[in-house]
Formats: structure tokens, sequence, C-alpha cells
């Protein structure tokens, strides 16, 4: 009985356009009047601006990577313009903090990749979805 009443919460949440992963909100985007293209196209790109790209696949509907120092992913409805962006955790991974500029850097083939990054893994999701949004306008 107990999980009957932990689920009916979680079910009814995806109406409002959010759901929760790891204590995070992760907010959903629908856009009808955009092809399944375009919104994957929009998360796809702004993941880039804002951090590192690390796998993305249009067939599965799949974009994960990174806002520093966290690891995020966007998941698509199979068919539909509409678009899940999920916090996956902390790990740093590769990157380490630049005190002085107060940005992180990602070291790759000796070329430095610097972003802004996000104090924690909510904003990390907050600034992703802003991002796409303001793209898709």
């Amino acid at each position: 009985m107990k999980r009957a009443l932990i689920l009916i919460p979680l079910l009814m949440l995806p109406a409002c356009g959010a759901t929760m992963n790891l204590g995070v909100p992760s907010p959903t985007i629908s856009r009808p009047d955009l092809s399944p293209t375009q919104v994957y196209r929009a998360a796809k790109l702004t993941l880039a601006e804002l951090g590192l790209v690390e796998q993305a696949s249009a067939e599965l509907g799949l974009v994960k990577g990174r806002i520093p120092p966290f690891q995020v992913k966007a998941v698509m409805e199979r068919g539909a313009p509409t678009i899940t962006l999920l916090g996956m955790g902390g790990d740093k991974g590769e990157w380490r903090r630049d005190s002085q500029r107060h940005d992180w850097v990602l070291t790759q083939d000796g070329k430095e990749l610097r972003r802004q990054g996000a104090p924690d893994l909510a904003q990390a999701v907050d600034r992703w979805h802003q991002a796409i949004q303001a793209r898709l306008k």
C-alpha cells in the first residue's frame, strides 16, 4: 500500500511539465509547433554551449554530457517534439575548477575547454532548460 501512495504523486507530476530525478526538477519541453529533430538539435547545441556533449543519438533520442561539473542528459519522447532534461549527479570527471577565472576547465588533446558551469545540479538543469527555451523561440 505504501508503494501506491508514493507512486500516485509521481504519476501526476508529468502533467505539470516536470518530474524529479535525484531530488532535482526534471523539466519537460514540449513544442508541438516544431519537429522532434528541431527540439533534439536545440538540446544538443545548447549543451555544447553550456558544457560538453559526451553522447548524442537522434535515433535513440538521447543527449548526454556535462554542465561542469555535473552530468546531465535529455531524453526525447519517441516520435514527438517533447524532451525531458535530467540531472545525473555531481561527479566532476576530468573537469577542474579555475579559482582565479571562476570557471571550469577540461583539457582534451592539449586544448582547454572552459565553461562557467553551475553551483549545483538543479541550477545546471535549469540553465540548460532556459537555454533550450531561448533557442526554440
